[in-house]
């Protein structure tokens, strides 16, 4: 009987890879999963809804904004939010771009922080400010860190 190579560990993180754990840990609470709905009607004339798509996106604001892919919302109707702590929400198609392939739902927000996370805000002069709800913008957290991600200084 063969064993099993041994794994051995790789030792700590080294270069970005720090950066990118964090930035992967802060935004991950504002992934959402979405899920749409075709009308489909049969050859006996009888519509029924039917799941047509999935896709992913992210809470953009604590208003219930979301920005996804608009070919996950292309020809759907009804489509649904999944939020990190796996409730379901209605979502309201608000515009999109098919040359673009962006589109932007809505949701009625829990109460609270969707995502469930905080981050220190800082005041007009860059120093912490108080603790506060961190509106869960991936785009912010990427501008945090691309000076160690190597992603250039300018805006």
């Amino acid at each position: 009987m063969r064993r099993a190579p041994q794994v051995t560990p790789r030792g700590p993180l080294t270069g970005t890879e720090p950066a990118v754990v964090d930035l992967f840990e802060r935004a991950s609470p504002a992934v959402v999963y979405i899920t749409t709905l075709a009308e489909r009607t049969s050859v006996f004339g009888f519509t029924r809804s039917t799941e047509q798509g999935t896709g992913t996106g992210f809470l953009w604001d604590l208003n219930g904004h979301i920005v996804t892919n608009y070919h996950v919302l292309q020809g759907a109707t009804g489509p649904q939010v999944v939020l990190q702590d796996q409730t379901t929400h209605d979502a309201e198609y608000i515009g999109g771009s098919s040359r673009h392939d962006l589109a932007v739902l809505r949701i009625n927000p829990p109460a609270g922080n969707p995502t469930g996370r905080h981050r220190r805000q800082r005041d007009a002069a860059g120093r912490p400010d108080h603790l506060r709800h961190r509106q869960p913008v991936p785009f912010e957290l990427y501008a945090e860190h691309r000076h160690r991600l190597g992603a250039g200084t300018s805006d």
